[in-house]
């Protein structure tokens, strides 16, 4: 269910979190045979299951874990689940994490509907409890979403956009969820509103971290470890931190060099030319440097929750994102 090198740090919660992955099935069950079809395929997709399990990590650390902790927890993986259905679509990827795609298999319209679908049975979930705290933080996060998605459809010139406007967009597209999911953990166990906030505000910080790290990767990853192809962003004209900060830094050789690579069709040699640029630019240097910036306001956050064992595996998922490879 979870990758090997991060299940350790999830020890507090792994008995929720597994239970969490039972209960999804259960809960989006379906008599429409595509929907049961596309649970079940959802739940064989390798993941790191990082969003439920930061939800129940910072729920233990203001309280009892309680089936409403369950159930948000199997909410958060289900929008991350519909967001990479629906980015499939947007990015007509036929694969994801070396198998087809839901929208190669049920084509656009059905993947579009499937992501639909999961978005509205959260509503449901959330209704049935009544909190609205947690309906309005869950509208938020859609809200946010859409609008990463359609500024992304913008036509965006690499050389003029800056680290604020990236950083935003960032903010709406990945890192909103995992500020949910910190949320949502507080809101499920009646946590104070000082909690909610700095919970909230640890999810931000983390998720543009997890987003800028998640750039460089695709650049520099391992397409075995991350389980898709390297140069995939460039490709989708997606201008991510290492060129935003490449571009910013290089000569104006370099940038001649950048802009000719990017004007053209990118292929295998013009993406590793590109890569060696930024390279040298310091692009990915400096990207680095900023995953270690979130990172720290991360743990100042944090250490504002009494030592508990949950504390201390959200500040080793912190660092685990720091380092990782996949």
């Amino acid at each position: 269910m979870i990758k090997s090198s991060v299940e350790l740090l999830f020890n507090p919660i792994l008995s929720e979190l597994k239970l969490s992955h039972q209960r999804f099935s259960d809960l989006f069950v379906s008599d429409v045979y595509i929907i049961d079809k596309a649970v079940k395929y959802l739940q064989q997709q390798s993941s790191k299951k990082l969003r439920p399990a930061f939800l129940l990590l910072s729920a233990k650390m203001c309280g009892e874990l309680n089936d409403f902790s369950i159930i948000n927890a199997v909410i958060v993986e289900a929008l991350h689940s519909a967001s990479l259905i629906h980015d499939d679509v947007v990015d007509n990827s036929s694969t994801r994490r070396g198998v087809a795609s839901l929208k190669e298999i049920y084509g656009n319209k059905g993947a579009v509907l499937l992501g639909d679908y999961i978005f509205s049975k959260c509503i449901l979930m959330l209704l049935e409890y009544k909190n609205f705290e947690a309906l309005e933080l869950f509208a938020n996060y859609v809200n946010q979403l859409c609008l990463g998605e359609l500024k992304q459809f913008e036509e965006l010139d690499y050389r003029n956009m800056d680290e604020r406007e990236y950083l935003k967009r960032i903010e709406q597209k990945t890192s909103s969820l995992f500020s949910v999911a910190c949320g949502l953990g507080a809101i499920a166990v009646n946590g104070n509103e000082i909690m909610k906030k700095d919970l909230i505000e640890f999810g931000r910080n983390f998720g543009i971290a997890f987003q800028i790290k998640d750039d460089i990767l695709d650049y520099m990853g391992n397409e075995v470890e991350i389980g898709k192809p390297i140069g995939l962003d460039i490709s989708f004209n997606n201008i991510t931190a290492p060129l935003i900060y490449g571009y910013k830094n290089a000569s104006s050789d370099m940038k001649m060099q950048i802009d000719e690579i990017l004007n053209k069709k990118t292929n295998n040699d013009n993406f590793f030319e590109l890569r060696e640029i930024l390279e040298k630019a310091g692009g990915f240097s400096e990207a680095e440097e900023k995953i270690v910036e979130y990172s720290v306001k991360c743990e100042t956050i944090i250490n504002n929750f009494p030592s508990s064992p949950a504390k201390q595996s959200l500040i080793d998922l912190v660092k685990f994102n720091q380092n990782r490879s996949l």
